[in-house]
């Protein structure tokens, strides 16, 4: 367990208060570990060391060689054990006196942060551990990753919001989908995490189509209207990402976006720009799986019909 000690001078004598920054007891986390990640470690002070080594991780709870590490946001339960059951939980929280360092007192409630903005509780109540936070998502289902503004919901949807419905939709569609149904808009992607549920949650709705070179997944960005014509990828002000712009949503990193070879093409097809950004997914082919292609808004499919756009993501 890592300490914080801080030392005071009072009568030429030092006092040592130690302090510590995970509370750790016998127990297990019971549901939502989906998006938890299982590792092979050498004992647990080794899978405890590997979660306060990582800014998203929140959580780490194993046995022995076992380790599961959760994120932020992804688990709100833990059960109390026993020593004789033999798995421990570790959850971060911000600094405590050393002797609360494994206290569960009933009704004994701590505060953690990710970061300023992305905080939660974690609070003892017979034999649960509770991990609270303030962001509720429309859809059970989805996923609430931290941003630096604060928690964010993402979910990834089909046509009709209907399960393993392959049938193409244009930008336009997707965008009136989000917001028939939940009066919020498609989003933009912060993070590689997010990106990488994204596309495992796309995976799940389509699975795999070998008629197709790829499947695409509807973001919000539109192209500048000052970066709208052939070459401008070529500029300092229209290179990249610089060229477009993402309404209602607060985008702090780029970091999940890379076009794939040939992308981002200005040319209009038919007279319609290639105004909007998909991200692709790998069916018959594998090269451009995660990258990021530009599209006419208005299109299904393109490239011959290689590529068509089945689902799309909605964030609030």
């Amino acid at each position: 367990m890592m300490s914080k000690c801080v030392y005071g001078f009072f009568a030429l004598v030092f006092i040592e208060i130690i302090q510590c920054d995970l509370l750790v007891f016998w127990g297990y986390p019971t549901v939502e570990t989906t998006f938890c990640v299982n590792i092979t470690v050498v004992s647990f002070d080794n899978c405890k060391e590997t979660c306060q080594k990582s800014l998203s991780c929140m959580l780490a709870s194993g046995s022995g060689n076992n380790c599961m590490l959760c994120d932020i946001y992804t688990v709100s339960s833990i059960a109390k054990s026993t020593k004789e059951i033999g798995i421990k939980t570790a959850v971060k929280v911000n600094p405590i006196d050393g002797d609360k360092c494994t206290s569960d007192t009933d009704g004994t409630v701590f505060s953690g942060q990710h970061s300023e903005n992305n905080t939660y509780t974690v609070t003892s109540t017979g034999q649960t551990w509770t991990i609270s936070h303030v962001k509720k998502c429309k859809e059970s289902s989805w996923r609430i990753f931290p941003r630096p503004f604060g928690p964010f919901c993402i979910g990834v949807r089909s046509r009709n919001h209907v399960a393993n419905n392959t049938t193409p939709l244009s930008r336009n569609s997707a965008a009136s989908a989000c917001k028939s149904k939940w009066n919020i808009g498609l989003t933009a992607l912060n993070s590689i995490a997010e990106r990488n549920y994204v596309l495992e949650s796309a995976r799940e709705i389509v699975g795999k189509h070998s008629a197709y070179k790829y499947t695409s997944i509807w973001l919000n960005g539109a192209l500048r209207a000052d970066c709208d014509f052939v070459g401008s990828q070529n500029t300092a002000e229209c290179s990249g990402m610089k060229a477009y712009e993402y309404i209602g949503d607060l985008i702090t990193s780029l970091e999940a976006y890379k076009f794939a070879p040939g992308t981002p093409n200005y040319a209009k097809i038919e007279g319609s720009s290639q105004s909007c950004l998909q991200l692709m997914l790998s069916q018959s082919e594998t090269t451009d799986n995660g990258l990021v292609k530009n599209a006419v808004c208005g299109t299904i499919c393109n490239e011959d019909n290689s590529i068509c756009a089945l689902t799309f993501v909605c964030g609030h």
